[in-house]
């Protein structure tokens, strides 16, 4: 029976649900629906007794709203939705439709409140054995929200109401009544956890909105690109037999668009459109001395030419949805300083789009101490950022990247983070960082990762593209098949 750590898992499935509903003024109709998710967006005058209804204009967050009424405001609702495929479980194995626990184990993870009234739904089922059902039993930290035994084979939904403090807390589901001399087969399966809370700042009277702030929502939530023409995907078409399904492994994976140099408005308009409704997801890679020389050398002449193609890049967003990976390396990097002031510059001009999200690349685990790599972040500007990315085209590990998240993210302000997952399944080769042999696939690109500060796993550099001249691949960014296939051969799925 497999007890590993399935990291894959918990998602949030949605940030805030508003219903559709606008905010009420007193007697008053509906104002507009959200505006866009990352502020903006004018409110809708609402007609009625009490004058003008407020919409919700802008991020979770806090964007530009529109003018309120006086009256009271309908709270919105935050709903959270956590696979137990990738919770951490004591015992048990993946099962169809959830996770079975047994020999009296638990599943456990991890959420943070917002602090209040909160409604936990468990989705399970049982299996009777000695004419007992398995009892369940659901805390949050250590309080006990509820327990009940789960007396159907059927998965049914369980609400359990608590009022639980503010703060990142573990969300506990227990199987405790398993036979004590093993001779009944017991089980509790579980499907999901889902958690039902008011969203911060929802409640309290009308009036004018706040000034914008960083949206709080996580965009890798909502349905992410896959290219149909990507190299891999050419390449799976020309293979055949095992070949051709390890490529499909690559090929069917939502992967970023690398932006370098060149009309940064085009090349970003060209990937948005290709992407339609889907996430977009971005590297911006055209910082001066990029590369500090080495194998991905080239980049913006000086800094007054990259905040033109800065400029470019962010008219290209427009008012579209996307993700935007802001200069791998850069940070990490200490051939050039006044690169990381740039990067501030970029945040500023990027975030002035409603609906981009920006993250800023912080290298990964094993180059710079996470208190350096703090500082260097304020200065580019991570206060006003949406979070920031690590492990972009390196090889450390998942588990290692949320440590080293963790420890970065409580020193600027719990900004979140996305860990790119395209080459660590296998974790790193020593030193060796240029295309090193024996390295897998990592964690399938999701939204779903367990973790309230990991808002993605996904694949930032584009498996079977090359680092550089090296262990025989050709020149950066060309496409290494036989590595490619190696890197599918290997994969953590």
């Amino acid at each position: 029976m497999s007890s590993a750590i399935l990291l894959g898992a918990a998602s949030l499935l949605g940030a805030c649900d508003t219903g559709g509903e606008g905010l009420l003024g007193a007697g008053g109709s509906a104002g507009a629906n959200v505006g866009s998710v990352a502020g903006g967006g004018a409110a809708a005058t609402g007609g009625g007794v009490g004058g003008s209804g407020a919409g919700l204009g802008g991020s979770v967050a806090g964007g530009a709203a529109g003018t309120g009424g006086s009256g009271a405001i309908t709270p919105m609702i935050c709903k959270a939705s956590y696979e137990a495929e990738a919770m951490m479980p004591s015992t048990g194995e993946a099962a169809e439709g959830g996770w079975n626990i047994y020999t009296e184990g638990s599943l456990t993870g991890s959420h943070a409140f917002k602090g209040g009234k909160t409604k936990l739904t468990v989705f399970a089922r049982g299996s009777v054995s000695g004419g007992e059902w398995p009892h369940m039993v659901v805390k949050v930290g250590d309080q006990t929200v509820g327990e009940l035994d789960v007396a159907t084979d059927a998965f049914m939904a369980y609400d359990f109401e608590a009022t639980v403090t503010a703060g990142t807390k573990d969300v506990v589901i227990e199987f405790t009544n398993d036979s004590e001399d093993g001779q009944d087969d017991r089980n509790l399966y579980v499907d999901k956890v889902g958690v039902e809370e008011t969203c911060d700042g929802a409640s309290g009277s009308g009036g004018s909105g706040g000034g914008g702030s960083v949206d709080s929502g996580n965009p890798f939530s909502t349905p992410l690109y896959v290219d149909p023409d990507s190299k891999a995907a050419s390449a799976a078409n020309g293979l055949s037999g095992a070949d051709a399904d390890l490529m499909k492994k690559i090929s069917s994976s939502p992967q970023a668009v690398w932006i370098l140099g060149g009309d940064p408005a085009g090349q970003v308009r060209g990937a948005i459109g290709k992407a339609g409704s889907q996430l977009s997801v971005l590297v911006a890679y055209n910082i001066y001395n990029r590369d500090c020389g080495s194998m991905s050398s080239g980049g913006a002449a000086d800094a007054t030419a990259y905040k033109s193609w800065i400029d470019g890049f962010a008219d290209g967003i427009g008012d579209d949805k996307v993700a935007v990976v802001l200069e791998p390396d850069t940070l990490a990097h200490e051939c050039d300083p006044s690169r990381w002031e740039s990067l501030a510059y970029a945040v500023t001009a990027l975030k002035a789009k409603p609906n981009a999200h920006v993250y800023i690349d912080a290298g990964h685990s094993g180059w710079v101490a996470d208190s350096t790599m703090a500082s260097r972040l304020k200065t580019a500007g991570i206060a006003n950022a949406d979070g920031f990315s690590l492990n972009v085209s390196s090889f450390q590990t998942t588990e290692s990247s949320i440590g080293y998240g963790k420890a970065i993210s409580g020193q600027v302000g719990n900004k979140p983070f996305i860990i790119d997952t395209s080459r660590n399944g296998k974790g790193p080769a020593g030193a060796e960082w240029c295309n090193p042999p024996g390295r897998g696939l990592g964690e399938k690109p999701t939204g779903s990762t367990g973790n309230p500060l990991v808002h993605a796993f996904f694949w930032i550099k584009k498996p079977g593209e090359s680092d550089g001249e090296c262990n025989g691949g050709p020149s950066a960014g060309q496409w290494f098949q036989s590595y490619a296939l190696e890197l599918a051969k290997n994969a953590v799925f």
